[in-house]
C-alpha cells in the first residue's frame, strides 16, 4: 500500500507514470494499479484544470464515502467528525424521540419510522409507525448514512429537533423536543382469564434477559396456559443479550447461532448456558412480522428449530421476517476516518442463513386491519431485506455466487433509537392496545385450541407438523386475523 501512496504522490506532482505497476502489489492487481494512477490524474486535473477551485481533501473523502457504500448496502465510511460523533453517541447518555427505525441506503431520500414509544416525545409530536422521514432540522436525508441519522435524532436532553416526514403521499412537519427515556425493553400483559402470559420484547439490550425471566418466573407461579413472545416491530439489539434471553427457553449448550466470513469458515458460535426457565410443557407463540429483524430473527429461527427438532410446543405465527442476517464491524482508520464494514453472515443451527431470507412463520397471520400508509411500504417490500439496492444476496449467502461487490445494502433495521416511558402509563396503554390486536387475539385462539386438542385429540399433537395442521384446520387464520375462543 504504501508503494500505491508513492504512485499517487508521482501523479500530483507531475512526474511521469511509471511503465508498470510497482512491485510489491499482490497478485491479479495489475488493474488496481491502473485504477489508482487513474484517481490521481483526476485529482491533479481538477487541481490544475478546474475553473471552480476545489478542496481535494472533501473530493478524496466524498469518493471513500461512495466506494464504501457501493461495496453492500450496510457499509458506510465515516468521516473524522463522524465517527467522533459515533463513539461519543455510542459511549454517552443522550436523549432521543423514542422511535424505532430500517436502515436506509445512503442514497435514499427517506428513513422509515417502524414504531413509536407511545406517549414519547415521537408520539406527542404526533409522528407514526409508517411515517417515512425527510428532513432533520431542515436538512433533507439523501447522502446521510442511518448512523448519521440516529445522530441527528439524539442529541441533549431538552433541545429540540424539527422533522419533516412524508405520510399519505403528503409532508408533515412537527417538533420534538428530546428527553432521557427509560431503557427498557420488555412489557407484559396477563390475560386473567385465559391464564395466558403476554411478553412483548421491543428491542434486545442488557436488562432484556433479566426482564424477561421475571415475567417468566411470575408465569409459572400463576400456572399459566400459554405464552406468547412478541417479537413484532423489534428491529434487534444486542445479540449477547438475545442470547442470554434464548437461554431461558433452549437446554444447555443449545447452538442459537454461528457466524460464518465470506469463505464460509465458522468464526464464532452463540451457545446457551445454564438451566432453562422453560420446561417445555407450556405452548409458546412467537409473534413477528416483516420488520422483525437482526437478533430478534435469531431467536426466532433458533427457537423454531429445536421446536421442530425436539417436539416443543412452540410455534411461529404471523408474517416473513425481515431478513438482515449480516454482520458489521467498525473498523478505525489512521487518519480519524472509519469504516462499517460487513464481515460476516449468521448462521441457524439448521444451517440456514437468514441473509436476504428471513425467516417464514409456522402459521402465516396477517393483521386484520394494517393502516395504508404502512400496508404500502409493506406491499413495496421496503420493509424487507431484499428491498435495499445492493444487498447481500440469498445466493451469496449459500456460496453459489462470488461474494466480490458489484456495486451500486442495519435498523438493520437500524439500532432502535427507542426509549420508554414509565410503566404505568406504557401498561396501560399496552392493555389498551392488545385486546383490539387480531393478531394477539389469534395466538391467544391458538394457545386454547392446542390445550383443548392435547385433551380431546392428543394424537393430533405427536408432532411439532402434525400440532401446526391441527391448530390450522381449527382456527382461522388465512386472510386477516381471527376472533379469540
Amino acid at each position: 500500500m504504501r508503494r500505491v501512496l508513492i504512485v499517487l504522490m508521482l501523479a500530483l506532482t507531475g512526474m511521469v507514470r511509471p511503465a508498470s505497476a510497482p512491485a510489491g502489489l499482490p497478485a491479479g492487481n495489475g488493474n488496481l494499479f491502473s485504477h489508482f494512477w487513474g484517481i490521481a490524474e483526476t485529482l491533479r486535473t481538477l487541481e490544475t484544470k478546474s475553473y471552480r477551485r476545489p478542496s481535494l481533501g472533501s473530493l478524496i473523502e466524498e469518493g471513500l464515502r461512495a466506494m464504501v457504500n457501493a461495496v453492500d448496502a450496510h457499509s458506510a465510511f465515516f468521516s473524522p467528525r463522524s465517527y467522533q460523533s459515533t463513539v461519543e453517541f455510542a459511549s454517552g447518555h443522550f436523549a432521543g424521540i423514542g422511535v424505532s427505525i430500517m436502515s436506509k441506503e445512503t442514497s435514499a431520500d427517506s428513513l422509515l419510522i417502524v414504531d413509536t414509544v407511545r406517549g414519547g416525545p415521537a408520539d406527542e409530536a404526533g409522528l407514526k409507525s409508517g411515517d417515512a422521514i425527510v428532513k432533520i432540522d431542515g436538512q433533507r436525508l439523501r447522502g446521510l448514512t442511518s448512523d448519521e441519522v440516529v445522530i441527528k435524532l439524539k442529541g441533549k436532553a431538552g433541545t429540540q429537533v424539527r422533522i419533516t416526514v412524508i405520510r399519505d403521499k403528503k409532508p408533515f412537519k412537527c417538533t420534538a423536543v428530546r428527553r432521557v427515556l427509560p431503557d427498557r425493553t420488555v412489557y407484559a400483559y396477563h390475560f386473567a382469564e385465559q391464564r395466558i402470559a403476554y411478553i412483548a420484547l421491543k428491542s434486545f439490550s442488557d436488562r432484556t434477559p433479566q426482564e424477561v425471566a421475571t415475567f417468566l418466573t411470575k408465569a409459572y407461579a400463576r400456572k399459566d396456559r400459554g405464552i406468547i413472545l412478541d417479537l413484532r416491530k423489534n428491529p434487534g439489539g444486542v445479540v449477547e443479550a438475545a442470547v442470554k434471553m434464548a437461554r431461558l427457553f433452549l437446554p444447555d449448550g443449545s447452538l442459537v447461532a454461528c457466524t460464518k466470513n465470506n469463505k464460509h469458515e465458522t468464526v464464532g458460535t452463540y451457545t446457551t448456558s445454564g438451566t432453562p426457565l422453560y420446561d417445555g410443557t407450556l405452548p409458546v407463540i412467537v409473534l413477528v412480522d416483516t420488520f422483525t429483524a437482526s437478533a430478534a430473527e435469531i431467536i426466532t429461527g433458533s427457537f423454531q428449530h429445536y421446536a421442530r427438532t425436539q417436539h416443543m410446543p412452540l410455534f411461529v405465527v404471523g408474517m416473513s421476517t425481515y431478513g438482515k442476517g449480516s454482520v458489521q464491524e467498525i473498523i478505525p482508520l489512521t487518519n480519524g476516518c472509519a469504516i462499517k464494514l460487513t464481515t460476516l453472515l449468521y448462521y441457524l443451527p439448521s444451517g440456514q442463513c437468514i441473509q436476504a431470507t428471513g425467516i417464514t412463520p409456522d402459521i402465516v397471520v396477517k393483521p386484520k386491519a394494517v393502516p395504508e400508509h404502512e400496508l404500502k411500504w409493506i406491499e413495496s417490500l421496503h420493509g424487507k431485506e431484499v428491498a435495499l439496492t445492493n444487498h447481500i444476496t440469498r445466493a451469496e449467502a449459500a456460496g453459489e455466487q462470488d461474494t466480490a461487490a458489484s456495486g451500486g445494502h442495519a435498523g438493520t433495521p437500524a439500532d432502535s433509537q427507542q426509549g420508554k416511558d414509565a410503566p404505568t402509563q406504557q401498561e396501560d396503554v399496552l392493555a389498551s392496545a392488545i385486546t383490539g390486536d387480531y393478531v394477539v387475539q389469534t395466538a391467544v385462539s391458538l394457545l386454547q385450541v392446542w390445550r383443548l386438542g392435547r385433551l380431546a385429540e392428543p394424537e393430533a399433537l405427536d408432532t411439532h407438523e402434525k400440532a401446526i395442521q391441527f391448530l390450522k384446520r381449527v382456527v382461522p387464520t388465512e386472510g386477516f386475523g381471527a376472533t379469540a375462543l
